[in-house]
């Protein structure tokens, strides 16, 4: 009988033990109510939700901002020597408002125009491009190579009165657009307020270019993603 009570007793002495407890935690919980223990930044890591209270952050900001300076081929102010307006069918990943495969209008010198002896870098386009903002912009070009001997352009930007910088491009890709960013003596272009001229020079029959971009985006992290950047 002794025992029973015994048994008793330490029972209600343990549920007292676990009242006082969850109350003891009830109230600490209710203290630090509304209270984050390391708050990540706005924004929080890719895909996080943002912190209450605080606007969310755009990781990519400096990759989406931005001005930049679209030239299209169907642009031109002229076309010298063999160099002529082209169109044909886009990739079949680009789609025209119709849900159709779009077309793409390019300036190129047709396969097998020049012979060995000839100068093919009397063929050009020239654009006129107005500058509104000072800055430093990264050039591109949307291209189309033919193959291994007409996968190369040159590029001519010069504002009045300055000399020329000259970009230039190859590589191995063939027969689909792409955007490829142009090199040169410098890596990105520091232009003025003002009008320049683009020249694009054809140096192997065969290469079609579609457009030109002049971006101050950061070339390292952004690239073009559409035809018309």
């Amino acid at each position: 009988m002794a025992e029973h009570k015994s048994n008793r007793l330490l029972v209600a002495a343990c549920v007292a033990a676990l009242v006082v407890v969850a109350a003891a935690l009830a109230f600490k919980l209710s203290a630090g109510a509304g209270e984050t223990a390391n708050p990540k930044p706005a924004g929080g890591d890719q895909g996080a939700a943002p912190v209450a209270g605080q606007p969310a952050a755009n990781p990519w900001a400096a990759a989406t901002a931005g001005v930049s300076l679209l030239v299209k081929a169907e642009d031109a102010r002229t076309l010298q020597a063999k160099m002529v307006q082209g169109e044909d069918a886009d990739n079949r990943s680009v789609l025209d408002s119709a849900g159709q495969r779009a077309r793409v209008k390019f300036v190129w010198v047709p396969d097998d125009t020049y012979g060995e002896d000839e100068d093919a870098t009397a063929s050009r386009a020239v654009f006129e491009v107005k500058v509104t903002e000072a800055g430093v912009y990264y050039p591109w070009a949307r291209v189309c190579w033919q193959d291994g001997c007409g996968n190369s352009i040159e590029v001519l930007v010069q504002r009045e009165g300055e000399q020329p910088v000259q970009l230039q491009r190859t590589d191995g890709t063939y027969k689909t657009w792409q955007w490829v960013p142009l090199s040169g003596d410098q890596p990105a272009l520091d232009l003025k307020p003002g009008t320049y001229i683009v020249t694009i020079v054809n140096r192997e029959d065969g290469a079609r270019v579609s457009r030109l971009l002049f971006t101050t985006r950061d070339s390292k992290s952004y690239r073009p993603a559409t035809p018309e950047g």
